[in-house]
């Protein structure tokens, strides 16, 4: 299942693709690559301790002075630590990784050189896992309970160097409960876990 799902999400990209290359029309496109950090709203954890690489491609047209719309396609990992120094000898130790496929799309304003995002979408989980101890030992798994998708919106803000350069500070957050079958390992009063990430990354532009 989730192998034709990605397959379905990369045919969509390519068909997007082929759409600039043919249309007449200001279709632009290109590719981001950044940092992310993570937290999970839920799990008893505080703290966007869970970082790591992101990247992807995009597709975007203007259809006004100041706005454009983007169809973008990224990999964005998420999840959990119980801080930046632990190790899998500390009792607190535990770590929730989550490798997402996530699709959004956007609504952008341009103001001068600054650029403002709206997005919403759908996240697909590609791969899972978790180590640290739970009920007092050290476990580790690759079936977390999450949902397979997981429903997002963001909102951004960014500035554009030139024609090809840009940047772009993002903050991502689940529209609902990601994952209605995981059980945290702390006692929590409210068992739903809302993915929360803050990214930046730098936006290529590919030709004219």
């Amino acid at each position: 299942m989730r192998s034709l799902v990605t397959i379905a999400i990369l045919f969509s990209l390519v068909l997007c693709f082929n759409v600039e290359l043919k249309a007449q029309h200001p279709f632009r496109f290109g590719f981001s690559l950044g940092v992310i950090t993570s937290q999970l709203d839920g799990d008893g954890y505080g703290g966007y301790n869970k970082s790591g690489l992101q990247g992807g491609a995009w597709v975007s047209r203007r259809f006004a002075d100041n706005f454009a719309y983007m169809l973008e396609i990224a990999y964005r990992p998420k999840g959990s630590k119980s801080s930046f120094n632990a190790t899998d000898e500390e009792l607190d130790y535990y770590r929730l990784k989550l490798h997402y496929i996530e699709v959004p799309v956007t609504l952008r304003y341009y103001y001068d050189r600054y650029l403002f995002d709206i997005s919403a979408g759908i996240a697909y989980l590609a791969k899972e896992g978790e180590k640290g101890y739970i009920n007092g030992f050290l476990q580790s798994s690759d079936i977390t309970g999450f949902n397979d998708f997981d429903f997002v919106v963001a909102a951004g803000i960014g500035i554009k160097f030139n024609e090809y350069w840009s940047v772009k500070a993002r903050f991502t957050y689940s529209a609902f409960d990601a994952a209605k079958k995981y059980i945290p390992p702390k006692p929590v009063i409210h068992n739903r876990q809302f993915n929360n990430d803050l990214s930046i990354a730098f936006y290529r532009t590919i030709g004219n």
